[in-house]
């Protein structure tokens, strides 16, 4: 049976980010998703300063706002009338180097991270889901992986971290509850190009 301190179950952003600390602290991991790769949708839009600076100290900050949006105010409109206007640039402006929200869709997100990832020689074991978890005193966790060709393995892990999602498999695995409700109201994601009148360069709600 194979063993790795820290297992990471799901390549988000939130997997992603994980792997790369680990990897630049040297702590040894494997991060498996059942996807066949990153994200190519938009999806999540913000990216908040916090996350900014933690790109900074991995050195991909410049390149994050380069492909990003930086976003200095949100617009919210009733009907054509403007009622509010929000600004952003100025909060935590004596405290961060990014006092704004940028806006960096998942897939750009991710596929940064990725990049980040593999550059330590790391990679994603992609097409490689969780099939079964266990608990074990002595070591951790006992994990079953099943690869692509419909191979499983066990493996020992002395961490097991579930990032994979609002319906996780780890968190189904261990039976813990997801609390909360689910919205009445459909709502769609497109990504267009607009032109008009309001405000480029800002949320418009």
């Amino acid at each position: 049976m194979s063993h790795t301190p820290v297992l990471i179950v799901g390549a988000g952003p939130t997997g992603l980010m994980l792997a790369c600390q680990l990897a630049r602290f040297g702590v040894g991991f494997r991060i498996v998703d059942g996807k066949a790769g990153p994200t190519r949708e938009s999806r999540a839009l913000g990216v908040q300063a916090r996350t900014l600076e933690l790109f900074d100290a991995m050195g991909i900050a410049a390149e994050a706002v380069a492909q990003g949006r930086p976003t200095f105010a949100g617009n919210i409109y009733v009907g054509r009338r403007r009622v509010q206007r929000i600004p952003l640039g100025d909060i935590g402006q004596a405290v961060t180097p990014f006092p704004y929200l940028l806006i960096l869709e998942q897939s750009r997100n991710e596929a940064l991270l990725y990049q980040t990832l593999r550059a330590t020689g790391r990679d994603v074991e992609w097409q490689t889901s969780l099939a079964d978890l266990r608990s074990d005193d002595a070591t951790g966790a006992v994990a079953t992986l099943r690869h692509a060709d419909g191979r499983s393995e066990t493996l020992r892990c002395d961490w097991l971290v579930g990032c994979d999602g609002a319906r996780s498999p780890v968190r189904e695995q261990l039976g813990l509850p997801f609390s909360g409700g689910t919205y009445e109201n459909a709502f769609y994601v497109a990504d267009t190009r607009v032109d008009w009148a309001l405000p480029h360069g800002e949320l418009t709600v």
